[in-house]
């Protein structure tokens, strides 16, 4: 038997259970035997920009020990999937192995190559990605940048920093995501 849990964001969004709505408002919901489904305004943010907005986050805990946060913002989801680690795993955020250093971009394309199959989607639709060029911080404009670096010399509370990988991701993030997510290394990119 196969359920669909479908969760839209606070703006026109609904939290779907195999085509009915469910949790209108905080409370659980018992998923046929399956887990428990919750929701409410508990949970460790993924990002802390969104530290002084009101919170409304489902819960899902699923059997093999799988769980999963969705983040329900006004017209954005953000979600935290933890689960046991399975054999050949790999995908955007690196294979799980505990090693950092293997996990950068090009890396994770050569291991998989730079899509996800369609065939393997989480998701109904599909958007074919498009290349273009990578940004990098010479791309940032040089008064925005020198704002950037000062916002994140502050925030680093760090002196010139300008060796400092953590200080340089955090003037990328200033100047392309913006000044809110200065010291926050989950944005760079």
């Amino acid at each position: 038997n196969q359920h669909i849990l479908r969760v839209g964001p606070l703006q026109g969004g609904k939290i779907i259970w195999d085509f009915q709505e469910i949790l209108t408002a905080f409370g659980e919901f018992d998923p046929a035997g399956l887990g428990k489904i919750s929701y409410d305004n508990k949970g460790q943010l993924l990002d802390s920009a969104q530290e002084g907005l009101p919170r409304h986050i489902v819960h899902v805990l699923l059997p093999g020990n799988f769980f999963m946060q969705i983040y329900r913002w006004e017209n954005h989801l953000n979600v935290r999937i933890r689960m046991p680690p399975t054999p050949n795993q790999d995908g955007h955020c690196g294979n799980f192995n505990g090693d950092k250093d293997d996990d950068a971009r090009d890396m994770i394309e050569g291991r998989i190559g730079d899509f996800v199959a369609k065939a393997d989607l989480m998701f109904d639709t599909y958007t074919p990605r498009t290349h273009g060029k990578a940004v990098s911080l010479d791309d940032c404009p040089e008064d925005q940048r020198q704002q950037a670096e000062q916002t994140c010399r502050a925030a680093l509370d760090s002196g010139d920093g300008s060796d400092d990988e953590r200080f340089r991701g955090c003037v990328f993030d200033v100047c392309f995501v913006g000044e809110r997510y200065a010291a926050q290394e989950e944005v760079e990119g």
